[in-house]
C-alpha cells in the first residue's frame, strides 16, 4: 500500500461505550497478483477491531482474516467521557493491576468475580466484562542490583548469534560484528540486548548447550570488555548456558520454555537473583509450524478449546502455573516478565487475539513482553512475505500492544520502534511533554 489512507467507508464499532469508541475506516486496495497458497495475505476487518473502554478496561473485539484485497486505511479515536478533552486517550490505556490476583498467589484457579454463570473454573475473564482500573508493574528487577523502570516503552534488541534464524541468521557471524551491532542498537535507543545461540524458528533443530556457549559467551565477553554496560539477557532454555552467561555479566535469562526444558533453570535464577522472561509455547520449535501454515488454524482448534478459555485461557493458565513455580523456587516476583509467545504454536487469528486481550494477562501482576517483530502473522496481516520488509507492520503491532499494556518490546528494528513507540508514549497520561522542534 502507498499514499494516504482512504477512509471513505467508516463503520462504528458494535463494542463502543459512552467512555471511548474507536471507529475504523477501511478501503479496498489492489495488492500483489502473484499471491500463492504459501503466501496468503490477510488484513483486519472493520466488523470489530479495537475497542471498548468499560470502567477503565480497554479490550479488542475479534479480528477476522480476509484476503489481500482489503487493507486497513486508518483508525480514529473519539473520547466522550465527562470532563475529558477530546484529544485525551482512555485512562486505561496504560494501566493494569499492580497486585497479583489470589489465583496467582495461592495457586487457586477459580472463576473470577463477574464471570458469566456456567464458565468453567480456570477460564479467563471475558473481555466484555466490566473491570476496575489496574496499575501496571512499574519496574523490572534485574541482576546485580539493577532495575529497569517500566514507565515508558522498553526496547530489547534482538542479537541472533545463529546461522539459521528466520530473519537475520548469519548476520552476526563474528565477535566484532556482535560488538558493533550492540553499540549500534544502544545508540538507536535499545534499553537491553538479547543474545541467543539457538534459532527458535519453526522447524529449527535443537542446539546443544556446548554449541550455544561457543556462540554466545565470546560475544558477551567482548561486549563487556568493550565497555558496554547495558543490561543483557540471554535467550536460552538451558541452565548450563544461562550459568555461563551470568558468570560473564548477563542480567536476565529469556527462557522460551519457561523452565520446562531444563528444571535446573529455576534454582539457578533464584540463587543468582537475576531477572527471567517466561514464554508460553505449545510445542518445541522443531515440532512447530509458522502461524501462516494452512494446517495451523485447524491444528490449533483442538489445542485451545473454547470451553477452556481458548488461546487466552491456555496462555493465562500456563503463566499462572509457571510464575508460581518460579516464585516457589525462590525467585523474586519482581524479577519475572511474561511473554505470551506470539507466533509459537498459534494461528494468525490467535496471535492477534492474545494481543488485544493483553489486559487479561496483566491481571496476573507481571509485566508483559511483546515479541511480534517481523513474524509471519505480521507479514500476513500486512501482506508482506519478506521478514526484513515487515517493519511497518511490526511497528503497528507494537504500538497497539503498548496501548493495551505491554511494556517491553523485543525487536529487530530498534530505531524505527523507538520513534514510533516514543510518539505512542507521548499520548499516555502523565508522559513527559515532547520537546518543541519547530516546523509543522
Amino acid at each position: 500500500m502507498s499514499g494516504a489512507p482512504n477512509c471513505a467507508m467508516t463503520e462504528r464499532s458494535a463494542n463502543s461505550t459512552n467512555e471511548c469508541t474507536i471507529d475504523c475506516g477501511w478501503t479496498s486496495t489492489p495488492m500483489r497478483a502473484d499471491s500463492s497458497p504459501n503466501n496468503q495475505c490477510a488484513s483486519m476487518t472493520s466488523s470489530a477491531l479495537l475497542v471498548s473502554e468499560a470502567e477503565s478496561m480497554v479490550t479488542f473485539a475479534p479480528i477476522d482474516q480476509v484476503g489481500c484485497a482489503s487493507a486497513s486505511a486508518g483508525v480514529a479515536w473519539y473520547t466522550r467521557s465527562r470532563g475529558r478533552s477530546r484529544s485525551a486517550p482512555p485512562d486505561a490505556v496504560s494501566t493494569t493491576r499492580a497486585t497479583r490476583s489470589s489465583s496467582t498467589q495461592g495457586g487457586h484457579r477459580g472463576v473470577p468475580p463477574g464471570t458469566p454463570p456456567g464458565t468453567p473454573p480456570g477460564s479467563p475473564p471475558r473481555p466484555d466484562r466490566a473491570s476496575s482500573a489496574v496499575i501496571a508493574p512499574v519496574a523490572w528487577r534485574l541482576a546485580h542490583g539493577r532495575t529497569l523502570t517500566l514507565d515508558r516503552p522498553r526496547l530489547i534488541a534482538i542479537m541472533n548469534l545463529t546461522p539459521d534464524s528466520f530473519s537475520d541468521g548469519g548476520a552476526l557471524a563474528s565477535v566484532e560484528a556482535a560488538v558493533e551491532r550492540a553499540a549500534q542498537a544502544l545508540a538507536e535507543g535499545a534499553d537491553m540486548l538479547d543474545l541467543g545461540g539457538e534459532s527458535t524458528r519453526p522447524g529449527a533443530a535443537p542446539v546443544g548447550a556446548p554449541d550455544q556457549i561457543a556462540r554466545v559467551i565470546p560475544a558477551l565477553r567482548a561486549i563487556r570488555r568493550a565497555g558496554i554496560g547495558a543490561p543483557i539477557s540471554i535467550d536460552t532454555t538451558r541452565a548450563e548456558v544461562a550459568r555461563a552467561a551470568l558468570d560473564e555479566g548477563a542480567d536476565a535469562i529469556n527462557d522460551q520454555s519457561a523452565g520446562d526444558d531444563d528444571p535446573a533453570m529455576l534454582p539457578l535464577v533464584a540463587s543468582r537473583a537475576c531477572a527471567v522472561i517466561l514464554m508460553h509455547r505449545a510445542r518445541r520449535p522443531a515440532e512447530d509450524r509458522y502461524s501462516t501454515d494452512p494446517a495451523r488454524a485447524l491444528e490449533d482448534l483442538s489445542g485451545y478449546p473454547p470451553e477452556r478459555g481458548g488461546v487466552v485461557g491456555a496462555v493465562r493458565m500456563f503463566h499462572e502455573e509457571h510464575t508460581s513455580r518460579f516464585v516457589r523456587a525462590g525467585v523474586d516476583p519482581g524479577a519475572i516478565v511474561i511473554d505470551p509467545g506470539l507466533g509459537f504454536g498459534k494461528s494468525v487469528a490467535q496471535n492477534f487475539e492474545l494481543i488485544r486481550r493483553t489486559p487479561e494477562l496483566l491481571e496476573l501482576g507481571f509485566p508483559v513482553l511483546s515479541a511480534a517483530s517481523r513474524k509471519s502473522f505480521v507479514g500476513q496481516a500486512s501482506c508482506e512475505p519478506e521478514p526484513a520488509r515487515r517493519v511497518e507492520g511490526s511497528i503497528a503491532v507494537s504500538v497497539a500492544h503498548w496501548l493495551l499494556g505491554a511494556r517491553l518490546f523485543r525487536v529487530h528494528d530498534v530505531a524505527a520502534h523507538r520513534r514510533a513507540l516514543g510518539a505512542a508514549w507521548a499520548i499516555a497520561p502523565g508522559a513527559p511533554k515532547a520537546p518543541e522542534t519547530g516546523g509543522e
